[in-house]
């Protein structure tokens, strides 16, 4: 339960306060009220925004000047059923701050409940009396919840319709489920709880995290490629060269296909991704901190595949990584801008000599260590 009060303060103003933007002040502050009116958790809000245990009280502390970002805050209105201008506040200046006074955090806990207050001042410009604002939040400890059978019953029909063969955030789900079923007969909190037991083990959906928020597709596994695969590396390259690389000739295809097997292949670090069928859908090669190959069935494209080797990449090999792309294959130049390479260079001829153009893109460095999880 989250309880916002506020009351008079005639406590003398602090000789230093934190000063944030008052944009994110009173959008979180209209947050709040209607966490409190419609009796839903800030965890369910995080959880809704893909921000998953990175609940929305810790990203309001005050004391730390954390601010709301765009994809947080767009999504409220859908989450509330609230126009934009019910939550976000449109009246004030670009660049206008407040000054939080006195701001603190103090945590009361026993062996029932937990509650997080955060409470600071703020005072008229004109001065005067301040205006004290507590938020409170209490959580009951050891509860026991049951997943609603009519929740796993939607999501496992949404699994056996495909629906996550792509990538697929909470908040779509949910709003769905509001239009289906009957909206007062279940909360976030039972969506995420139906999530997480399909997430459980070797269950049929895995969470991975894209552009910072939290997604849901149907479970893979990525692995070292055996030369007992070479054959569907094969199928898988070739496929998806005639269904990308169109400005290649057959004559081309049939030049690099021995190369790719004979020579690129048993040459580079391979890594599958395979369904739990087994089925390979993709592959890439790598060679230190560079990605030579990466290739998804035409079949399997456009679920997260490339993305998800990416990301498998930069846990092995860290940051920079770098990738030499056809510039005449824009489609997979935007895929690279997309998950954060950049355009680097560019080479008329490719790496056999052929006259075909070559885009040297990097994902920069960001501090993420080698091997990081």
């Amino acid at each position: 339960m989250i309880v916002t009060t506020t009351k008079k303060s005639v406590r003398k103003p602090a000789s230093s306060y934190v000063n944030i933007s008052r944009m994110d002040y009173e959008l979180v502050c209209n947050v709040l009220l209607l966490l409190e009116e419609t009796g839903m958790d800030d965890e369910e809000i995080s959880f809704l925004l893909g921000k998953r245990n990175q609940y929305f009280f810790k990203l309001i502390d005050p004391r730390k000047k954390q601010k709301l970002k765009t994809d947080q805050a767009d999504p409220l209105a859908p989450i509330f059923g609230k126009p934009h201008n019910q939550i976000i506040p449109l009246n004030v200046a670009p660049g206008e701050m407040i000054q939080l006074h006195h701001a603190t955090r103090t945590v009361d806990e026993d062996e029932k409940s937990k509650t997080v207050t955060f409470s600071h001042i703020v005072y008229p410009e004109d001065g005067g009396d301040g205006k004290r604002v507590i938020w409170q939040k209490t959580s009951v400890k050891g509860e026991r919840y049951k997943i609603k059978s009519e929740v796993l019953s939607f999501l496992k029909a949404k699994v056996s319709a495909g629906y996550f063969s792509k990538p697929r955030l909470a908040l779509p789900l949910y709003l769905e489920m509001k239009r289906t079923l009957e909206p007062r007969s279940f909360a976030a909190m039972d969506l995420e709880r139906a999530l997480a037991k399909l997430l459980r083990g070797k269950g049929v959906l895995m969470c991975d995290s894209f552009d910072s928020q939290e997604h849901y597709v149907e479970r893979h596994e990525i692995f070292a490629a055996q030369p007992a695969d070479v054959s569907r590396l094969l199928e898988i390259w070739e496929a998806s060269v005639r269904a990308t690389h169109h400005f290649l000739s057959e004559g081309d295809i049939r030049y690099f296909l021995p190369l790719v097997r004979d020579k690129y292949i048993p040459s580079l670090e391979v890594y599958g991704i395979r369904n739990l069928d087994d089925k390979i859908m993709g592959f890439m090669g790598l060679a230190e901190n560079k990605v030579e190959m990466l290739f998804i069935h035409p079949d399997d494209a456009g679920r997260g595949l490339g993305a998800f080797l990416i990301a498998k990449a930069v846990k092995l090999k860290g940051k920079p990584l770098f990738v030499d792309v056809n510039e005449q294959n824009p489609a997979a130049i935007r895929f690279y801008e997309r998950i954060g390479f950049k355009s680097i260079g560019r080479s008329e001829l490719d790496a056999t000599g052929k006259p075909f153009p070559i885009i040297h893109m990097e994902l920069p460095d960001s501090g993420a260590e080698k091997g990081e999880e």
